[in-house]
């Protein structure tokens, strides 16, 4: 028995420690380890870090306290060892490492099997393919997002749409 409430204990430090507070930064950490998302974990640190209001600058140097395995040895070799390195490099780095193909691909393929889920709210399927389509082309136009959003619509939903063939996202 006590035995297992140290294991409990261990499993509840486990979880807790799985995300990391630093400067008021609450951020989970990165390994690089096969279906973690570089895109959207830098996201979550981007948000993090703004909030806390760090500069480009802290964003880089204090980066190596979120990473874990590989992604901490890319840190090492490969960003930490240049002079000069800016945030925007960096990123650049860890999205070259850890994105499984280009990054423009990567976006294209969410986009294209992005489909809304059961009970998924419209408003909220709406607003992730928004997303997607912004990363994938800022400049894509209305028609093209529409229809991106439709395809991937449960059929009832996609229907009313159709239905009022509707030009702009609001409708």
């Amino acid at each position: 028995m006590a035995e297992d409430a140290g294991n409990v204990g261990e499993v509840i430090a486990r979880v807790i420690n799985s995300r990391l507070s630093i400067g008021n930064v609450r951020c989970s950490h990165f390994s690089g380890r096969a279906g973690e998302d570089i895109v959207s974990w830098l996201e979550e640190y981007e948000y993090g870090t703004r909030a806390a209001n760090w500069t480009d600058e802290h964003k880089l140097h204090r980066l190596p306290l979120f990473l874990q395995g590989a992604a901490r040895s890319t840190y090492n070799m490969d960003i930490a060892s240049e002079e000069d390195f800016k945030w925007e490099d960096a990123k650049k780095v860890l999205i070259r490492h850890f994105c499984p193909i280009s990054y423009r691909s990567h976006i294209r393929s969410l986009l294209r099997n992005r489909r809304q889920k059961p009970f998924e709210p419209v408003t909220s399927y709406v607003s992730k393919m928004r997303e997607l389509c912004y990363k994938f082309d800022k400049d894509m136009k209305v028609e093209d997002i529409i229809q991106n959003i439709v395809e991937g619509m449960l059929p009832t939903f996609a229907q009313q749409v159709a239905l009022f063939n509707s030009k702009t996202i609001k409708e």
